[in-house]
C-alpha cells in the first residue's frame, strides 16, 4: 500500500541523510526528508487529507515490542522503515544480478545466505530439492528474476 521511491542517502553530520517521495497505491502524496542532524524526519504532504489518511494507516497497526517493551509506531518510524527497506530492496536488486540469495526458516531477520551462483530454474530445483520446508525464501524471486 505505502512505499517511497527515488530515496537519495548520504552520511549527514549525525547519522545519515534521506531524502524520498512517499506514495500509496504508486501515486506520489508526499516526500519526506531526514537532515541526519538529530532532527527528526520532516514531511512535505500534497494535502492534508493524504497526511490524515497515513496518520490513520498507521494508527491501526499493531504495537511491537522494542527493547522488550510495548513499542506503538510513529509516522517518523513507519516512513523511516519503508526507507529501510527500499535501501536493502536495492541491494538485493544488485546481488540478484550476479547471485542467488536465500533465507532458511531458522534465520534470523534480516539474516540471509549469498550463493555465488546466478539464479535460474535449475538452481532453484536444487535448493528446493536441498532444503524443502527449511527454504523460506528465494530473494531473487521478490524482484521477478526469470527462470
Amino acid at each position: 500500500m505505502y512505499r517511497v521511491k527515488g530515496l537519495k542517502s548520504f552520511e549527514g553530520l549525525d547519522g545519515i541523510a534521506w531524502s524520498a517521495t512517499i506514495h500509496r497505491d504508486n501515486v506520489k502524496i508526499g516526500r519526506a526528508t531526514d537532515e541526519g542532524n538529530g532532527s527528526g524526519t520532516h514531511f512535505e504532504w500534497n494535502s492534508a487529507k493524504e497526511k490524515q489518511a497515513l496518520e490513520a494507516y498507521v494508527d491501526k497497526l499493531p504495537e511491537t515490542e522494542f527493547n522488550g517493551e510495548p513499542w506503538k509506531i510513529s509516522v517518523e518510524g513507519f516512513v523511516g522503515g519503508l526507507a529501510d527497506e527500499y535501501e536493502a530492496n536495492q541491494k538485493f536488486r544488485r546481488k540478484c544480478r550476479t547471485k542467488t540469495l536465500i533465507t532458511l526458516q531458522d534465520y534470523k531477520k534480516d539474516e540471509y545466505c549469498e550463493l555465488k551462483v546466478s539464479y535460474n530454474k535449475k538452481v532453484k530445483d536444487l535448493l528446493e530439492k536441498k532444503y524443502g520446508a527449511d527454504l523460506k525464501e528465494i530473494i531473487n524471486e521478490r524482484f521477478g528474476e526469470a527462470l
